[in-house]
């Protein structure tokens, strides 16, 4: 989780944009090659509330916020694009029949990052992830109720997902 904080993060900070841009298709595959690497269920043990309560969620919500950094592919002749579109920024193909262009639109990247998931949110979630951690370690060595962990826990990452529901 902290990893891929720390991705979103350098990304957000534009640490990385002198070498491949703030709008490059690098930065999403690198996300979903990270998510997939570490957080899709290769065996799951259905048995196991862990894997309800945290493999299945954290692998969904990491990859819905991947999905989110994948501009969306529009074509220059559509008319659409007029309307839904202010900045676009990428050719990514020209068609040699119809000779119009496919373009990438990062509109609703950009609106993801500055109103879901913003700077503040994954500071704030990176803080909540690294609580959580902490709490949990403490439980593990006696000092702690474990059934109170997973409540505070539960409680903690859906104050989080409020946000995405309730984002302006």
């Amino acid at each position: 989780i902290v990893g891929y904080l720390n991705l979103r993060l350098v990304h957000e900070w534009g640490w990385l944009s002198s070498l491949f841009g703030k709008e490059s298709m690098f930065f999403p595959l690198v996300l979903f090659l990270y998510t997939n690497y570490h957080f899709f269920p290769r065996t799951l043990d259905y048995a196991n509330g862990n894997t309800w309560v945290f493999v299945i969620p954290m692998f969904i919500g990491f990859n819905i916020d991947t999905w989110k950094q994948f501009p969306r592919l529009v074509s220059s002749s559509s008319p659409v694009k007029i309307l839904q579109s202010t900045s676009i920024s990428t050719v990514l193909a020209t068609t040699e029949n119809d000779n119009h262009d496919i373009l990438l639109n990062w509109d609703d990247v950009q609106y993801w990052n500055h109103h879901r998931v913003d700077e503040t949110y994954l500071l704030l979630t990176l803080l909540c992830a690294l609580q959580i951690a902490f709490m949990f370690t403490v439980a593990f060595r006696g000092r702690m109720s474990i059934k109170a962990c997973y409540w505070i826990a539960a409680i903690e990452v859906g104050l989080l997902c409020i946000r995405l529901f309730y984002a302006s």
